[in-house]
C-alpha cells in the first residue's frame, strides 16, 4: 500500500489565495515549490492514541 501523503512539514509562510511555503519537520529542508491548502492534510502522530490523548487531558486539567 502506497501512502499519499508524505511528512510530516511545518508551514513557513503563508503566501497569497491559500498557497503555503513548507519545510520537512525531520530534515529542515525547504520544499521547493508552494502548496496549495486543498494539498494539506493535519499530521497526526500515530503514536498519539485516544488513551494518550485522555490521559494528558487529565494531566492539564488536574495541573491547572
Amino acid at each position: 500500500m502506497v501512502r499519499p501523503w508524505t511528512g510530516p512539514w511545518i508551514i513557513v509562510q503563508k503566501g497569497t489565495k491559500n498557497w503555503y511555503k513548507l519545510r520537512n519537520a525531520l530534515t529542515d529542508a525547504p520544499l521547493a515549490n508552494s502548496v496549495h491548502a486543498n494539498r494539506l492534510k493535519r499530521f497526526v502522530d500515530p503514536s498519539d492514541t485516544f488513551q494518550n490523548t485522555v490521559e494528558n487531558a487529565k494531566k492539564r486539567i488536574i495541573e491547572d
